[in-house]
């Protein structure tokens, strides 16, 4: 289950509208509630009026799945510039990357990424092959999968939309200013 919520623990009667997976939700908070958040992530705690809200202030993993080299090495430059992620790997292959994931499900103490940014076309192994197997996996946490595809057609968003575990369809180039609604929409603050 995907738990992107500011984790908020409030003293007093109020009502907190939140985003869940690009949704606005809105929950009454009575004494103390804290919400579930993705367990590797850097926080930061800030005191506003007797209550303390803890908010994600970077993303602490960050994958680009792409074959193109030069493609990768240019968005983790973006990423970089962008300070919002401590850390980016970039893989060549879909392949590999499920190895890595297929290495986490099986135990092996290795970070999940909080965000995937995945390319359609790759040989092998391309955007659809990896999503079908997984979303077969178990991990921890369900790290959120962007398409980051050249593509402009419309049956690839479609097909991208069907996938449960992709948040959203964008085409290239990745840009800091992407990253930084996404951070936003996300409750990264």
């Amino acid at each position: 289950m995907y738990h992107y919520f500011t984790n908020i623990v409030s003293t007093f009667n109020t009502t907190f509208v939140v985003n869940y997976r690009n949704q606005p939700l809105q929950t009454s908070v009575n004494s103390l509630l804290i919400f579930y958040i993705l367990p590797s992530i850097y926080f930061t705690r800030i005191t506003i009026n007797n209550f303390f809200i803890f908010i994600m202030s970077q993303f602490n993993l960050l994958f680009l799945i792409d074959d193109d080299h030069p493609t990768n090495y240019y968005h983790s430059i973006v990423v970089k510039k962008s300070k919002m992620v401590k850390k980016v790997i970039s893989f060549l292959s879909a392949k590999k990357a499920l190895n890595y994931f297929r290495e986490v499900q099986e135990g092996i103490n290795l970070a999940i990424p909080e965000i995937i940014f995945l390319d359609i076309n790759m040989p092998e192994v391309n955007a659809w092959d990896f999503l079908d197997i997984f979303e077969q996996l178990v991990l921890p946490t369900d790290p959120i999968i962007v398409i980051l595809s050249t593509s402009i057609n419309p049956k690839d968003e479609r097909k991208a939309n069907s996938y449960k575990s992709i948040y959203e369809f964008i085409n290239k180039p990745l840009t800091v200013e992407y990253l930084k609604q996404l951070k936003t929409r996300l409750n990264y603050s």
